[in-house]
This record gives C-alpha cells, sequence and structure tokens, in this order.
C-alpha cells in the first residue's frame, strides 16, 4: 500500500493524453483564421476563369437538359458533381425550377461565383482538422494553431481554395480521415474506425488517389491490434468493404454507367502515366521526386522561398521529434505522404494541384518541429526569439496574401502604361518588349526610354522580356513543350500581377491576359520575336 502510486498522480498514456480535447479558446482561435481566409479567397473569387470548371458547367448542363443524375464524365468523380448541383439550389428555388432560366445562369458568370464560395468553404473546414492532428501530436496550444495559420496563410493552399475543382477541397477529406485514423489508433472505438473508413470512401469520390486516405487506417489497426492477425484481416476487409460503398454512393455512375466510367478512367490513368501533359510533363522517378520536393521546400507554404524553405526545415525537425515521441502516432500521420509521394513519382505528369493535399501534413510537421525547437532551449530568451522569426514570417505570409487578392480585385483599375514605364525604368539594362507591351505603353513613353537608352531593340540584346503570354507564338509542338513548368522564377508579373495563380507552376494558365516578364535567353528558345 505505501508504494501503491495515488490516482491523481498516475501517469497517463499517450492514448490518454491525445483523448483531450482542444482548448475551446483555441478551437475558437482556429474559427476565427478560418473565418478570415474564407472572407479573402471568398471576395476575390471573381477572378476569371478555370479550364477545369468547364467541366462542372457541362455535367451541370447535362442534368439540366436531360433529367439524369448521372454526369456521364468520370475523368474525376462525382462529389463536385453533387457539389456543383448543391450550389445551383438558390438559384433554382429563385426561379422556380424553371430549366431555360437555370441553362442560361449555368453558362453565367455568377454560376462559378456561387460554386467557387461553396467549394472555398468546405476545402478550409481543413484548418480545425489540422489543428486537431498539431494538437493530437504536441498538446501544446501555441503549436495547434501555428498548424492551422501556416496553412490558411499558404498562397497555394489559397488560390487552389477558389477554385470549383477537387483538389482544395479533397485535402480536407484527406486531413479528416488521417485524423479519424489516430483517433481510432487511440481510442479503437468503432466510431472512429467508421469514420476514417467512409470519409476515406468520400475522399475517393472526389479525386481518385483520396482513397489512398485508406493507409493511414490500415496502420491504424494493424498498430492497434498487433497479436490479433485475424481480427485485423477483418477490420481490415470491413474498412475496404465500407471505403467502396461510400464510393459507390458518391458516384453511382462507376456502375450504372460503366461503360463511360471505364472509358474516362483509363484515359485519365494514360494521361498521367504515358502521355505527359505539354510543358507539365515530366520523367518519373529520381526527376519528379526531386521536383515534387522542391516545390514543397521553396513554395508549399509560402511565395517567398525563404520562408517556405524554414517551415520546411521545421517539418522535417517536427517529423524526427515526432518520431521519437511517438513512433506509432508519426507511422499513422506520415504514413499517407510517403506513400503518395511514391505513386505520384512514378506519373509523367507533374500538376501541383495533385500535391495540394499533403499541405496539411507539411503544416502539421512544422508546428511539431517549431514545438520540438521550443522545447530544445532552455532560456527563454531563445523560445522569444524563435517564436519572433515564426510570426515574422507568417506576417509576411499574410500580407502577399492581401497583396494578391486585392491585385484581383482591383484589376480593373491597372494604370498599366504607366507600371510598364515604372518597370522598365527600374531595370538594371535594356528591356526588349513585346508588340503589345509596346503599344500600350504609348509612343511618347517609348520615345523618352530609348532616348535613355532603357529598351533594347532586340531580345539578344536584352536581359529581359516583358511580353504578353498570349502574344507569344510557340512555333511547333516540340517548342511549345518546351515552355517551362514547376521551376520556381522563370516567371514574372508586374507588382499588379493580378496575382491569382502562382504563374511558375502554371504557365498555360487561361486567365486574364497580362504582361509576363521572361529571361530573354528563355523567350529567344521558346518562340520567333512577335
Amino acid at each position: 500500500m505505501l508504494n501503491e502510486r495515488p490516482r491523481s498522480a498516475r501517469v497517463r498514456t499517450n492514448e490518454e493524453i491525445r483523448g483531450e480535447p482542444m482548448p475551446r479558446r483555441v478551437v475558437w482561435a482556429v474559427a476565427l483564421v478560418f473565418c478570415l481566409v474564407a472572407w479573402a479567397s471568398f471576395a476575390s473569387r471573381d477572378f476569371g476563369r478555370h479550364p477545369d470548371e468547364v467541366f462542372q458547367v457541362d455535367m451541370v448542363s447535362h442534368t439540366l437538359e436531360t433529367g439524369s443524375l448521372l454526369p456521364d464524365w468520370y475523368r474525376y468523380p462525382s462529389v463536385t458533381f453533387w457539389l456543383s448541383l448543391v450550389s445551383l439550389a438558390p438559384k433554382a428555388i429563385a426561379v422556380g425550377f424553371d430549366r431555360a432560366q437555370l441553362l442560361e445562369h449555368v453558362h453565367g458568370p455568377e454560376f462559378l461565383l456561387d460554386g467557387r464560395a461553396l467549394f472555398l468553404v468546405i476545402a478550409y473546414v481543413v484548418l480545425f482538422w489540422v489543428a486537431k492532428l498539431a494538437w493530437t501530436a504536441t498538446r501544446s496550444s501555441a503549436a495547434t494553431l501555428l498548424a492551422a495559420v501556416l496553412l490558411g496563410a499558404s498562397f497555394e493552399l489559397h488560390y487552389h481554395s477558389r477554385w470549383m475543382v477537387s483538389d482544395a477541397i479533397n485535402s480536407q477529406w484527406v486531413a479528416l480521415g488521417t485524423l479519424f485514423a489516430c483517433l481510432y489508433l487511440a481510442s479503437g472505438r468503432r466510431a472512429h474506425f467508421l469514420g476514417a473508413a467512409l470519409v476515406a470512401g468520400v475522399a475517393t469520390g472526389t479525386k481518385y488517389p483520396g482513397g489512398l486516405v485508406l493507409v493511414p487506417l490500415g496502420f491504424a489497426v494493424l498498430l492497434r491490434h498487433p497479436r490479433g492477425l485475424g481480427r485485423t484481416a477483418l477490420l481490415c476487409t470491413g474498412a475496404l468493404a465500407l471505403v467502396v460503398a461510400a464510393f459507390l454512393v458518391t458516384t453511382p455512375g462507376a456502375v450504372l454507367e460503366w461503360s463511360s466510367f471505364h472509358r474516362d478512367v483509363v484515359r485519365e490513368m494514360r494521361h498521367y502515366s504515358e502521355r505527359g501533359h505539354g510543358p507539365y510533363s515530366i520523367e518519373p522517378g529520381l526527376e519528379h521526386v526531386t521536383r515534387i520536393l522542391a516545390y514543397f521546400a521553396f513554395s508549399a507554404l509560402s511565395f517567398q522561398p525563404v520562408i517556405a524553405a524554414c517551415a520546411f526545415a521545421a517539418a522535417l525537425i517536427g517529423v524526427v521529434w515526432l518520431a521519437r515521441r511517438d513512433p506509432r502516432l508519426a507511422l499513422v500521420v506520415g504514413s499517407l505522404p510517403i506513400v503518395y509521394l511514391l505513386y505520384f513519382s512514378t506519373q509523367r505528369v507533374m500538376l501541383v494541384r495533385n500535391l495540394q493535399m499533403l499541405l496539411p501534413f507539411l503544416a502539421v510537421f512544422a508546428a511539431c518541429g517549431v514545438h520540438a525547437l521550443t522545447l530544445a532551449f532552455a532560456k527563454p530568451a531563445a523560445r522569444v526569439v524563435v517564436w519572433a522569426l515564426v510570426l515574422v514570417g507568417l506576417g509576411w505570409n499574410v500580407a502577399w496574401l492581401a497583396r494578391s487578392d486585392l491585385s484581383i480585385v482591383r484589376r480593373g483599375s491597372i494604370d498599366r502604361p504607366a507600371e510598364i514605364e515604372s518597370f522598365v525604368r527600374a531595370a538594371a539594362k535594356p528591356v526588349f518588349l513585346g508588340k503589345r507591351v509596346l503599344a500600350e505603353l504609348g509612343p511618347e513613353r517609348a520615345d523618352a526610354l530609348r532616348a535613355e537608352g532603357k529598351l533594347a531593340t532586340s531580345p539578344a540584346l536584352a536581359d529581359q522580356v516583358l511580353v504578353y503570354v498570349f502574344d507569344i507564338r510557340l512555333t511547333d509542338r516540340a517548342t511549345a513543350e518546351r515552355f517551362v513548368a514547376n521551376r520556381r522564377g522563370t516567371y514574372g508579373l508586374l507588382p499588379s500581377g493580378p496575382w491569382e495563380v502562382n504563374w511558375d507552376f502554371y504557365p498555360s494558365w487561361s486567365g486574364e491576359d497580362r504582361p509576363l516578364v521572361l529571361a530573354a535567353d528563355y523567350y529567344r528558345s521558346l518562340t520567333t520575336k512577335p
């Protein structure tokens, strides 16, 4: 009796610790971050057109014209189709479900704006799942809030969230499914198991690779029941059945329109594994892995490469720290990013929209890394320095988001001639201007700049070229495929942008035409003089 540990002093297990809810003040703080970034994304959602949004228009139009709730298009599964229909509901009620008026609405700009509003709200729910994952890993209120703010202030997630496509909304399904897997690891509760499996099915119904969120659940089952092989096999079989069921509920056309489903899925698989995709084509294997890691290291969590690199370094520290502190939890959380990275590196297409589902994990591990650094420093002053640097980085990210969003909202009031003149005057060496840029500048300004030796008469005499992207005449298919994507610093914009996308990763962007800043030698490799 004398050696018995008092009940209040009993050492708690990791499972008991992970079961504690987040402090209410942290939940409210994350809710505030959610409201701010969702509002900013909502205010800047009128950015023009995204090329893949036409698929949502076509599917909804098909339903209105035929009365069928099967879209007859399955290059992506059908969750986005259902969400597009939901976004149409207010208009349908307002016009009394008049088919002609609804068809006119679907082909107009308001349908896209309504759909984007719904999609971005769903996408940013990921902030809550990321916060819970960080809380599960660290039990630190500061690290929990940091994970949410890091992800919320990411320019990459921000502009992807505005698109009426599947990538950003799938990120939150994947994060939620991983969270359920972690909770099942801790509790063994049936509700957490069912939640993980069903969410995996919905993720598959949002974008096919989302089904890989079943991997964390599989590891959670194996770790939870290391000796019950029969039970483990039964649970894994049950999880797979639930995934298939949830997928078929969200994408019933996989059965009811099998021929169309099979045709489109095979086409998409060949697209990624065999055919490539213009400037986004890449050699599978080492080159693809390197490019993916470069994206995560220098772009994913900040448009400023130094800040992004620091966040990535913190994430690496966080992985090591969590693996040492709780290897089982680290395996469940880290399994999907590893499997997804290995899977996607075998493809011949690199579109960073496909990498958005890994950003939540990067934010969680970065928050763990910052938490680990603060624990490593005994002196409070050192911890203050760490958090001061973190706040500076976050402040820059928030300022950049504000600038990029304002560039979209204010794009109609740009004084382009004055901006072109200012850019040319600030350049260290003469700049070559494309025909339309030169015409927009105006003869009076152009003559003055020539007299000052600021304008080059040929790309061969310049270091930089300022040209409207749609004026670049690509001479043949081979030249078009040399149009570089996925390399930082290849393309620049004038300060006003608009910055609705990171052009280095989307050089074929079909949005509003604007001048691009290119290196003169790269420009010469692409095309003849416009």
